[in-house]
């Protein structure tokens, strides 16, 4: 039985811990997710202070932030609350008027449609309200309550006997853990045929990616080949344009030349 209740402690200790390490793991992959293809997000203020559910307004513990640390320091500390001497003082220091009220009525409206008349209706209203309560409870008699040492004490029923196991034995638990190894051992053969039949069924799929990859420099290579053969031609038209723009500019030049000496003779 003891070593039966030992077992069953150091397995909820490492069940504990199990699930402690599988909520770390779960936090590290959303926080991976959302920072996909290595883009950082840059802190949005406005949206950190529109939202009552952020870091700001709500800070999560486990990163290190306490609500209510240095909350001492905020508590009023003051003589004239915390004695009743200081009590008595600050009593006496008040004017009359804040420790006795004076109520003043208004000024009621005297005619057809007045305050006067919506005032009595009013308390008529509350004197009806005031005697119907009072027939309510003169209707009502009174029940004697039955004498206290007459009742009967009724006891609870018996607690039933607490229900015990019997602790297997050791052969029995290397017996079963040996059955749990070897169907982890099934499940993960298992898993691995499933693999191994579907990476068959898409060999053509992966072949073809392969041949894709490997037809990418070549494809890469004749690209830059043919814009470098552009370059050249687009080069080469730029020269032609040029040489046509300096012969036309020399040949204007001699016929300005030319008719200027044909007039000055």
């Amino acid at each position: 039985m003891l070593f039966g209740l030992k077992k069953q402690v150091a397995k909820d200790s490492k069940f504990k811990k199990m699930r402690t390490e599988n909520i770390k793991s779960l936090r590290k992959l959303a926080a991976e997710r959302e920072k996909v293809e290595g883009k950082l997000s840059r802190r949005n203020v406005v949206s950190d202070y529109s939202s009552f559910a952020s870091q700001v307004y709500a800070p999560q513990t486990r990163v290190g932030v306490f609500l209510d640390r240095g909350s001492e320091l905020y508590n009023v500390k003051n003589r004239y609350l915390n004695t009743y001497e200081g009590l008595l003082e600050l009593e006496n220091s008040l004017p009359d008027y804040v420790t006795q009220p004076r109520i003043k009525l208004p000024n009621l409206i005297a005619g057809k449609g007045g305050a006067k008349k919506r005032f009595e209706k009013r308390l008529k209203e509350l004197d009806d309200t005031a005697e119907l309560i009072k027939l309510e409870k003169e209707k009502q008699f009174e029940v004697p309550a039955p004498p206290r040492f007459l009742q009967k004490v009724v006891r609870p029923p018996p607690r039933p006997p607490t229900p015990s196991v019997e602790t297997p034995s050791e052969e029995d638990e290397r017996r079963e853990l040996a059955v749990i190894f070897l169907q982890q051992l099934l499940r993960g053969r298992a898993i691995q045929n499933m693999m191994q039949e579907g990476k068959e069924k898409r060999m053509e799929l992966i072949d073809e990616l392969r041949s894709t990859e490997a037809l990418k420099p070549e494809a890469e290579k004749l690209n830059r080949d043919s814009k470098k053969a552009a370059r050249a031609v687009q080069r080469k038209q730029r020269m032609m344009h040029h040489k046509e723009n300096l012969a036309n500019e020399m040949l204007e030049g001699m016929v300005v030349r030319t008719l200027v000496r044909c007039q000055t003779s």
